[in-house]
């Protein structure tokens, strides 16, 4: 289960929010609807009514919130974070191939900064997730060699570990110790 860590300004989606970290998602999409209601704009409630359907399973409506998210989004973070999250969605219905594309596009936002350059690595492994779901391992070492080198901080395990994952599915095991390691 997921948790919301984020600041919200409007009252009625933080009530969302809580409703939401408490694994209560039919809950939470209500008042994330209700926020909608008062304002069809409000990003911050189409982010949460989209996490919270994926939660529940409703991919594809999950995946129309994000697209409303993408198109009303003006800052280049946020259609980021919404092609990001419609990445994950589209993994969750075994969409590889669209959820690729959105990790493209994530890829192809212009004036990257600091805190998007970490999100960066972030797609980059997502990626290589994507191409060792599809058994086409050595792009996804590929893929992780790059989320490793577009980091900033030296919190890598998850990414070293996806890539011994692949260096072990092709059966050369001293790369992924190595990787492991």
């Amino acid at each position: 289960m997921s948790q919301l860590k984020r600041h919200v300004s409007h009252p009625v989606v933080k009530n969302g929010d809580l409703y939401f970290n408490n694994n209560k998602y039919l809950e939470a999409i209500k008042y994330y609807d209700k926020a909608i209601q008062m304002d069809k704009n409000n990003l911050e409630a189409l982010m949460g009514k989209g996490l919270a359907l994926r939660e529940i399973g409703k991919y594809m409506e999950a995946i129309l919130c994000f697209n409303q998210y993408i198109e009303l989004s003006k800052e280049n973070y946020q259609r980021f974070d919404g092609f990001s999250e419609k990445g994950d969605t589209y993994i969750c219905l075994g969409a590889y191939s669209d959820a690729s594309e959105c990790f493209d596009k994530c890829l192809e936002i212009e004036k990257i900064t600091s805190v998007i350059l970490n999100a960066k690595s972030v797609i980059y492994n997502a990626k290589g997730l994507v191409h060792s779901s599809m058994e086409n391992f050595r792009e996804a070492i590929r893929l992780y060699d790059k989320a490793i080198g577009a980091r900033r901080d030296k919190e890598l395990a998850y990414i070293l570990a996806n890539k011994g994952n692949a260096w072990y599915n092709l059966e050369m095991y001293d790369e992924a110790l190595e990787s492991y390691t």
